[in-house]
């Protein structure tokens, strides 16, 4: 391991688990296995907070335009009937929904308050489970930073050629790519402006402190390797289409690697961020380069970039329970005690179901034939 990475240690911070002599070993264990189902079923049931509130804003966004526009159609036509109305009305709708403008001002407003109120709650449980902070000063250096950025721009590539090998296989993409199109920079400075605010800085944000963060959290005194698949899963899933739920899956374990190292969420952020640049990025360059140069471009980004994510493992080893933010373990368990703490945990709580399944429901309504 390099000798310029000093992992956190929690145990000169953390105090001693208070003694209960009256408590048996095989009591401690099975409370502490009953925290940590709940643990598992909380950071699922954040995953399933957000989703929830992304259908729920949306749908008050949607009431809320409709009733605006069906209010200015019945002022302008006083002498149509109301099937008439509605049906001009509708239509009126439908115009405007398609909208940049309107899909980035919703976009943005419905990220805000899905993602600050299912962190908000994501938080609280993670704070009175564990305790701890998200922000504490990184204990990286730049140069691990950079070859995390290597890492996740060669990862990004590998899913992008492995995306369009199955599109181009299949005839099919997991994705609505109108909705790409629409959403995407065009002539009007403040579509754009919004768009970016929405796209490199709260959707980063937001989904660093929710997944890398108070997910992680609540996760890692399962396992830290646990912690970090499990949060890139429930990540990817919550894109809710396959295209991104398997970029998701592949990223997050960068993004969730660069966290447990680092001991903060702020250069997952920055890296969430450059993501998201490459990613506006290559849609510029996939109509500068063509079929064949983007194909190039991708296979030389993926080389360097995972080359890049080897020295990166290479350097700082594999997640430890040294890593991650401070927290106080109640209890440690050994040998049998360990066995079902895992995946278990997880594949039997009814929260992470529940999401898993609204999500696949969404992905697989959002298959399109590419020439469509």
């Amino acid at each position: 391991m390099d000798n310029n990475y000093t992992p956190y240690n929690y145990g000169a911070d953390s105090p001693e688990p208070a003694e209960n002599p009256a408590a048996d070993r095989g009591t401690q264990v099975f409370l502490y296995r009953k925290k940590l189902k709940s643990c598992c079923n909380n950071a699922s049931g954040m995953a399933l907070l957000w989703l929830a509130l992304n259908i729920a804003v949306s749908m008050v966004l949607a009431i809320a335009a409709s009733i605006v526009l069906s209010t200015k159609v019945m002022v302008a036509n006083p002498d149509l009937d109301a099937a008439e109305t509605t049906a001009l009305a509708l239509e009126e709708y439908t115009a405007f929904a398609a909208t940049p403008m309107f899909l980035a001002v919703t976009s943005l407003i419905v990220v805000l308050l899905a993602g600050i109120g299912a962190f908000a709650f994501g938080n609280s449980v993670a704070k009175n489970k564990i305790g701890g902070g998200y922000f504490l000063k990184s204990r990286l250096s730049a140069k691990y930073v950079v070859l995390g950025g290597f890492a996740l721009l060669g990862v990004q590539m590998l899913s992008l050629l492995v995306q369009t090998l199955v599109m181009n296989l299949t005839g099919y993409t997991g994705y609505d790519e109108s909705l790409t199109s629409t959403l995407s920079f065009g002539d009007d400075l403040l579509t754009n402006v919004i768009i970016a605010v929405y796209v490199i800085i709260a959707v980063p944000i937001l989904e660093e402190l929710m997944y890398r963060g108070a997910a992680m959290k609540l996760l890692s005194p399962v396992n830290k390797t646990f912690a970090l698949v499990a949060t890139s899963l429930l990540f990817g899933l919550m894109h809710t289409n396959f295209n991104q739920i398997f970029n998701g899956i592949l990223v997050g374990p960068v993004f969730g690697y660069i966290a447990l190292k680092s001991g903060s969420i702020k250069p997952s952020i920055i890296l969430h961020m450059v993501c998201n640049i490459h990613g506006l990025l290559i849609d510029v360059l996939g109509q500068k380069l063509g079929d064949t140069g983007m194909t190039v471009y991708c296979l030389i980004v993926m080389v360097i970039g995972l080359v890049g994510g080897y020295f990166l493992v290479k350097s700082l080893g594999a997640p430890s329970d040294q890593d991650g933010y401070p927290y106080t373990p109640e209890i440690v368990l050994e040998g049998e005690e360990k066995k079902g703490l895992t995946w278990k945990l997880l594949l039997t709580s009814p929260t992470f179901w529940i999401f898993a399944v609204i999500c696949l429901l969404f992905a697989l309504t959002g298959i399109t034939p590419l020439d469509s």
